[in-house]
């Protein structure tokens, strides 16, 4: 890395440690690792993720006063959260968690996509799998006196 980069993330709510919110927890958290700073723009803050993400050193903006912020670059992960016309100067990036969220509009120069079948709705994207935490997600065992059974 030549020098630390100003990051912003922009999703419309970020209150519960749900969907969206732990992409983008754990994507902000792991670039706080790497030595960059970190900023989180959403209109609905609250709940959990407050707190939890600025534990980590990230900063958290509304649209209003993220204006005095100066990012580098920005990642979008739901439409409509920030105007094209704030920090143009800035490119963005923009991952579509799901097919019902609208495209944002704007200068996007790169798309994600968390699921292969997105790619549909935009041709040129990169599919990243969506990531999970083995220490929350994991098989359960099966109730005892219950076989496995072939579908």
């Amino acid at each position: 890395m030549d020098r630390p980069l100003s990051i912003l993330h922009a999703c419309r709510q970020f209150f519960n440690l749900t969907g969206a919110e732990i992409y983008l927890y754990e994507l902000a958290r792991e670039q706080v690792r790497l030595g960059h700073q970190v900023a989180v723009c959403s209109p609905i803050l609250g709940g959990e993720m407050v707190p939890r993400i600025e534990a980590c050193g990230v900063l958290v903006f509304d649209p209003q006063t993220v204006r005095a912020w100066k990012p580098d670059i920005i990642h979008v992960h739901t439409a409509r959260v920030l105007s094209p016309d704030l920090f143009p100067e800035a490119p963005r990036v923009a991952t579509l968690h799901d097919a019902e969220d609208t495209l944002e509009p704007g200068p996007v120069r790169r798309w994600i996509v968390v699921r292969p079948e997105l790619m549909i709705l935009v041709p040129d994207s990169r599919w990243i799998p969506n990531g999970f935490d083995l220490a929350r997600f994991y098989p359960m065992p099966l109730p005892a006196g219950d076989p496995p059974h072939d579908l």
